[in-house]
């Protein structure tokens, strides 16, 4: 499933500009510690309760409204009546893959969820740095969706698809209106993954930060292109920078959010 992983995380980043969790829907939480593999998975390591003894302190940043997410050009789509109970129809959406491989990503109705705490945070992690506790390709968790409904799917072969119940009147339903309403999978057709989400899934998480690349080749002492991310770490006896050095660092010079998907594909 790496492929897969690797092919939907990058399609998601492409439309949302957020982190795709893997599989889809899995939970990530505020203060989670990990690191992207090379499949670009995110990979717990440890969270900030534990390891920093510092704990999140949540906050609602925006509600979520329902949104759905496909390319036109991978997908074709067709609505139309099917049974539901007795003398009640039901709208019927099919998802055709015209070509290759596509993704489908449905976010319901949910909450954006950021820290409040969050510079003491970034402060306990550059103590873990200088502690040599703090992997130097980890990140550190400050935003994330979290939904009670949605969907993804990955479709891979000319002919494949999947059809799902809307729940509501055979209407034509058009992009906006599938964001909004729940799609219940009934059958598919060629290979066809599907992962639906449940209460508290996490789709997205943003607002991502990590030690500054430029700076982790200091704080390593030696290009740390080919060493795996359980062995980078501060070694004080090698790097540039003195523990004094690290500490004297503001925090935006330590570290950054906003970083790219390009950027993190180049580092795997």
């Amino acid at each position: 499933m790496a492929g897969f992983c690797r092919s939907y995380v990058t399609w998601v980043y492409d439309e949302t500009s957020e982190w795709a969790t893997w599989e889809p829907g899995d939970r990530v939480n505020l203060g989670d510690i990990g690191y992207f593999d090379r499949s670009l998975k995110f990979t717990r390591a440890d969270t900030s309760t534990n390891l920093l003894d510092t704990s999140p302190e949540a906050i609602d940043v925006q509600a979520v409204e329902g949104q759905l997410h496909y390319s036109s050009r991978y997908f074709s789509i067709a609505s139309n009546a099917s049974a539901g109970m007795p003398g009640v129809g039901a709208a019927a959406v099919t998802f055709s893959l015209k070509k290759g491989e596509g993704h489908v990503l449905q976010i319901g109705r949910g909450t954006c969820e950021g820290v409040q705490n969050e510079a003491a945070m970034l402060d306990a992690a550059k103590e873990a740095i200088v502690a040599s506790d703090w992997g130097l390709a980890w990140i550190l968790v400050c935003e994330r969706k979290r939904v009670d409904s949605g969907f993804a799917a990955n479709c891979r072969g000319r002919g494949a698809s999947f059809t799902m119940s809307a729940g509501v009147e055979p209407v034509p339903l058009s992009k906006s209106m599938l964001g909004q309403v729940g799609l219940h999978i009934i059958s598919s057709k060629g290979q066809v993954n599907h992962w639906g989400f449940g209460q508290g899934s996490t789709p997205t998480f943003d607002r991502s930060w990590r030690i500054r690349p430029e700076v982790v080749e200091k704080l390593y002492g030696e290009d740390p292109e080919w060493v795996s991310s359980d062995q980078l770490y501060y070694r004080p006896d090698r790097s540039s920078l003195t523990p004094d050095a690290v500490r004297a660092m503001k925090r935006r010079e330590l570290f950054e959010t906003g970083f790219t998907l390009s950027s993190v594909s180049r580092a795997r």
